[in-house]
């Protein structure tokens, strides 16, 4: 999840993501906005949110979840949740 940074840092992600090695096993999507992780265990595992254009809900699950905000603006509940 690359929310709420600037373009620079998204674009990188991006690129690094495409050129990836295991580039196939991976799912890019845009234009969506985190509202909440998913934790099972004590562990993310997903989000939920909704599509920026059509405001349709989406929920997200997988193995590993990458989460580059550059912060969690509007996301405080869940910023408290992961301070360590």
């Amino acid at each position: 999840m690359v929310w709420g940074t600037g373009w620079a840092l998204t674009y990188t992600m991006i690129r690094h993501l495409r050129g990836h090695p295991r580039a196939d096993q991976l799912q890019l999507i845009f234009d969506h906005r985190i509202t909440d992780l998913i934790v099972e265990d004590g562990a993310v595992c997903g989000a939920r949110g909704h599509h920026e254009i059509d405001q349709s809900p989406f929920e997200l699950r997988a193995e590993q979840t990458i989460i580059a905000t550059g912060g969690t603006t509007g996301m405080n509940r869940c910023a408290a949740s992961f301070r360590r």
